[in-house]
């Protein structure tokens, strides 16, 4: 119980003092038992399209999950409607089974960039969808993924 308190208050200064972060939003995958059907939505307001952002992929996952990979879509719609698809993957292992990123307890927790540099041409709502492209029509052991939007250094 003292572990699980430590990390969560190491957790919120680590993110109470994140200056570069524009928006950040996760969303839990149920059971953590990620469904193909189960699509998670992040909508942000783009006011500045002038600032050059990185767009990243947020990744919680326990040591049940069986891939060294999670391949995702990524569909960006924009405020006029256009949508754009991406297939990404992300290694979440190296090569000898060693789990990549930050270890909280049985949690890890990485970041991979999306898009580097990228200017929103539009102000208004932008929606971002996430959906797994795994082969498994259920994928066990993700227990959240979101989108982050920071300034680009």
């Amino acid at each position: 119980m003292m572990r699980i308190l430590l990390a969560f208050v190491v957790l919120f200064l680590l993110t109470s003092c994140d200056s570069s972060r524009i928006f950040e939003q996760n969303s839990k995958v149920g059971g953590e038992v990620w469904n193909m059907k189960e699509n998670k939505e992040f909508l942000f307001e783009a006011k500045d399209t002038l600032a050059s952002c990185n767009i990243l992929i947020n990744i919680r996952h326990n040591g049940s999950f069986k891939w060294t990979n999670l391949i995702l879509f990524v569909i960006v719609e924009s405020p006029d409607g256009n949508a754009l698809r991406d297939t990404i993957d992300i290694a979440l292992a190296e090569n000898n089974g060693k789990w990549l990123g930050q270890r909280m307890v049985s949690t890890y927790s990485l970041r991979k960039i999306y898009k580097e540099k990228v200017r929103f041409a539009q102000s208004g709502n932008y929606k971002f969808t996430l959906l797994h492209a795994m082969r498994d029509e259920e994928v066990i052991g993700i227990a959240d993924v979101g989108i982050r939007i920071e300034k680009a250094k």
